[in-house]
């Protein structure tokens, strides 16, 4: 399975060339790329992402980095994030800050400092991935709604628009997603639905 990749990038041309140099790494598949701060969210969600890539060019120094790169980790779950520091040194990436499902590369590293960190991040999510799915075998009966909500949900599709997609009131949209949700052990819908996928549910 590919590691789908989004890059966020404000300068065009360097996420462009970056983009073209990872989707010829083996494994990479380069999905999309958010320009703006607020599109990172929307374009990786749209994307179903699995690893997101942040550059220098949406961050300020590395203090405000950091906090950038938990933020997008607490709105993206499912999604490993790498962020390229603004300000590196070429020291030894090892040394930068270590967060769950978060890998600091700085921007003065080499190319292979970015490979490994995303290869990394991937590796540690799929082992995440695998634990939670672990839930009990009584709970795993999902119904016809259910599943469906789910099925929108890994489209990317808001609870307004499943409402309209399913022919549901918003508030049976919740209830549904919350129900699945709480069968499956899951952190939020997105959650449930990469679940339900990995369990063969959908």
């Amino acid at each position: 399975m590919s590691i789908r990749i989004v890059l966020a990038y404000e300068r065009c041309l360097f996420a462009e060339a970056l983009a073209r140099i990872l989707d010829g790494v083996p494994d990479f598949d380069v999905a999309g790329i958010a320009g703006q701060r607020h599109e990172v969210l929307p374009v990786a969600r749209r994307k179903d992402a699995t690893v997101l890539v942040l550059g220098e060019s949406l961050l300020d120094e590395a203090g405000k980095a950091e906090s950038f790169a938990l933020r997008m980790r607490r709105e993206l779950p499912m999604c490993g994030i790498a962020a390229i520091l603004p300000t590196g040194d070429g020291s030894d990436p090892a040394g930068l800050p270590r967060h769950d499902g978060i890998r600091f590369v700085p921007a003065d590293g080499k190319l292979p400092h970015l490979v490994d960190a995303i290869r990394e991040i991937e590796g540690s999510r799929l082992a995440g991935t695998r634990a939670t799915c672990q839930v009990p075998r009584r709970t795993r009966c999902l119904g016809a709604r259910e599943q469906e909500v789910l099925r929108s949900t890994m489209s990317g599709a808001s609870v307004k628009e499943m409402s309209k997609e399913l022919f549901l009131a918003p508030g049976t949209v919740r209830n549904l997603a919350s129900s699945a949700i709480g069968k499956l052990g899951a952190r939020n819908r997105f959650d449930a639905a990469r679940i339900a996928l990995e369990q063969g549910l959908l």
